[in-house]
């Protein structure tokens, strides 16, 4: 694929370079949101949550269990420091997707 002139009806390098920077922009603002709806998830059930992953032998499967939340939400469940689980976090994620 070589640069093409502006007047051009050829798909050039800089139209796809636009166009994949467009589609991973996209994609990465869709998983942020599914992440946070997963996050969100976590507050009406905490304490079934801490139960589920003391018992666990397999952690990502348990929060899936327990949340009913996608593979990617659980690993971001996982990550997330306890000391997070305040009302004034839970505020912060949902107005972030309002931003």
């Amino acid at each position: 694929m070589a640069e093409q002139p502006e007047d051009s009806e050829l798909f050039g390098k800089s139209t796809l370079r636009t166009a994949l920077s467009r589609a991973r922009g996209r994609r990465a603002r869709e998983d942020r949101a599914t992440v946070l709806r997963g996050l969100l998830t976590i507050y009406d059930q905490r304490h079934d949550l801490v139960d589920a992953l003391w018992e666990a032998t397999d952690p990502q499967a348990a929060v899936q269990r327990v949340l009913g939340v996608s593979e990617l939400q659980a690993r971001a469940v996982l990550d997330l420091q306890l000391r997070r689980l305040t009302p004034w976090h839970r505020d912060s994620l949902r107005e972030e997707p309002e931003e």
